[in-house]
This record gives structure tokens, C-alpha cells and sequence, in this order.
């Protein structure tokens, strides 16, 4: 009801947070092929601002910004390089060691999660964190339109919240990788993180009358 109230309203901003609304409902029962319309939101979104900007720079996970589908759905990478082609540019970002968060799925519903905090101190063979780690520097920039042959010989992916996202195609996926080989916690933002989940675990109950 909210957004239908906002969206004839004429004022942009108040119609693009009136779409945010109906993407996140949308998620609670998404398409079964295409992309999610949490990923089409974003990409319009991206548009949006374009429309009135020369350039914008999205910062995103790397599943999100990546031109190829990931887990066989379209991405908001995909959905802007269709749009945009030679003129977006993708930055994929890694680390070696440090903090990690790791989600546990609660329910079906969309971000239902039990979010908990690891260290990661090991780099699968498989990940191509544990190729980029070797380069030395603290910070390392790989273009991947430019890697030397065999580089990524038996890489399947990217480490995420404890896992594997796969990639099938680097230099498809991205242009280019950034990678730290160490990161530190920001101060408060894992435990903002943890109550905002936890909230949704247990919601505050009205008042009595």
C-alpha cells in the first residue's frame, strides 16, 4: 500500500524507494528462471542515476557485480553490461586472511540468516584468493585481461561467507581483481550486522493498549 501511494506521487526519489519495496516483496516469491528482482532493481537503479550523471561507481559483492550469471542467474553486472557494454567496467574485490562472515540460512524467507564471525587463515587451492596471495605486494591489482597462461589453471572461484561462489570465466566475470592479503575488522559493524538479523529472529512485540 505504501508504494502505491509513493509511486504516482511524481517525486523520483519517493518512486524509487516505493521499487525498493516491491523488489524485496517480490523476493519472498522470485521468478523460478531470469534474474532476482533484488538484481533488476539495482541495475535500474544504476540507470537511474545515469540519466543524470556522467559516471557512478557501485560498490557491491562481487556475486552482484560480475558481468556473468552467477548460480545461473543474471546479475546486476550482467543487466548493466547488456546496457552499458565497452563503458562499465568491473572490479571484483578478495582478501587473504582476516575476519570473515559467514550466513546461515534460518528459513526460506529471504534474509533470514544467523550471520557468525570466523577467521580465515586457510586458502582452498581451488579459490582464487590462493593464486593472488602469492603475488606479494599488500595490495595486488590483477587485470585479468592480462594474466600469464596457466594463471588460473584449476581456479573455480572466489571465497564468500565460508564457501565458494563460482566463477566459470574470470576475464568474462571481470576485468580486474583486487586483492589484500590481509584485513582487519571495522570496529562495531559485525555486531550492527548481528542485531539487525537478530531483530528479524525476534521481532519486538507491540505494546498492550
Amino acid at each position: 500500500a505504501l508504494a502505491d501511494r509513493a509511486l504516482p506521487s511524481g517525486d523520483e526519489i519517493a518512486r524509487r524507494c516505493a521499487a525498493s519495496i516491491l523488489a524485496f516483496v517480490k523476493e519472498l516469491d522470485p521468478p523460478e528462471a531470469g534474474p532476482y528482482p533484488r538484481e533488476v532493481f539495482m541495475a535500474e537503479t544504476v540507470e537511474w542515476i545515469l540519466g543524470r550523471e556522467e559516471r557512478v561507481v557501485v560498490s557491491a559483492h562481487n556475486s552482484h557485480v560480475r558481468r556473468t550469471p552467477f548460480l545461473g542467474r543474471p546479475t546486476l553486472g550482467g543487466l548493466l553490461g547488456s546496457t552499458l557494454g565497452s563503458g562499465l567496467v568491473v572490479l571484483g574485490t578478495t582478501y587473504g586472511r582476516g575476519p570473515e562472515v559467514r550466513f546461515t540460512q534460518r528459513s526460506p524467507r529471504p534474509f533470514d540468516c544467523e550471520v557468525s564471525l570466523e577467521e580465515r587463515t586457510v586458502l582452498p587451492p581451488n579459490s582464487v584468493e590462493s593464486r593472488l596471495d602469492r603475488l606479494g605486494p599488500p595490495v595486488t591489482v590483477a587485470d585479468l585481461r592480462r594474466t600469464p597462461d596457466g594463471f588460473l589453471d584449476g581456479v573455480d572461484g572466489t571465497l564468500a561467507g565460508g564457501g565458494l561462489d563460482p566463477v566459470d570465466d574470470f576475464p568474462a566475470a571481470y576485468d580486474a581483481l583486487v586483492h589484500l592479503r590481509r584485513v582487519t575488522r571495522v570496529p562495531g559493524a559485525f555486531e550492527r550486522l548481528r542485531a539487525e538479523f537478530e531483530r528479524q529472529e525476534h521481532p519486538e512485540e507491540p505494546e498492550s493498549p
